[in-house]
């Protein structure tokens, strides 16, 4: 049997805006929360308050021996309005870009993450295709001004979760239930990671960078082939590992 190498492993974290930043921001789970939708009461404006002490979490980090975290940005934060961008957030992000890198944390930037900003949601977020440029304008632009500090980025975090547990299950924000939706979305969301792949490799190099990384992160669910299956049980497992193949079909 082979041993396992500790030595040749990489201890990380990942984390989303909404889980650790705190703050009351405008968008999609800050609503779903105010609506009383959060089972046990909780809010993201009250959570680690992160976004002010991420100097304290990432000396925690360093002190565990973590040598990777990818965390999202608050899209919320840095596009309150369509069009309009709040410079201070991005400031606010570079310095936690140099904190890390100078605890040799190695960054990675995911810039959809499980949220987004209420007036995208009013305009029908992913469930319409014309709506990417707005999604590409914002990661347009965060990236022109963090990219001299982060090469690696993910467009955006298990897509296909997102799609189910919004649009499938109803458990998430916007809370629907209805499969054709749902796969609809994941096809946006494929879309969009498609369009933010060559504009993040595009703005880097006219920057005069060529370590561009670029991926979507991504969960699926495996079964034993001789495991039965019901009629809901395929359409979540469909669901959940359809944006995959879509998105490798793409590429």
């Amino acid at each position: 049997m082979p041993t396992l190498q500790l030595n040749r492993l990489s201890l990380g974290v990942a984390s989303t805006a909404p889980q650790i930043e705190g703050g009351r921001v405008d968008h999609s789970w800050m609503d779903w929360a105010d609506r009383g939708h959060i089972r046990d009461g909780s809010s993201p404006a009250r959570v680690n308050d992160h976004y002010r002490r991420f100097s304290e979490d990432a000396a925690l980090m360093e002190s565990q021996g973590m040598r990777d975290y990818r965390f999202g940005v608050g899209w919320a934060r840095i596009e309150p309005e369509p069009g309009q961008f709040d410079d201070s957030a991005l400031v606010q992000y570079r310095e936690k870009l140099l904190d890390l890198q100078a605890r040799g944390i190695r960054p990675q930037l995911t810039l959809h993450h499980f949220t987004t900003p209420m007036w995208f949601e009013r305009m029908g977020a992913f469930t319409r295709l014309k709506n990417v440029p707005h999604f590409l304008r914002f990661v347009e632009h965060t990236v022109r001004a963090l990219c001299d500090r982060i090469s690696e980025y993910i467009t955006t975090n298990e897509p296909n979760v997102y799609a189910t547990n919004g649009y499938f299950f109803g458990a998430w924000p916007p809370g629907e239930a209805s499969f054709s939706r749902t796969l609809y979305v994941m096809s946006v969301l494929c879309a969009a990671h498609i369009a933010g792949y060559a504009c993040i490799h595009r703005v880097r190099r006219e920057l005069g960078f060529g370590d561009t990384r670029v991926a979507f992160a991504t969960i699926c669910a495996y079964s034993h082939r001789r495991t039965r299956t019901t009629g809901c049980t395929a359409r979540r497992r469909r669901c959940r590992n359809g944006f995959s193949r879509a998105a490798c079909r793409s590429l």
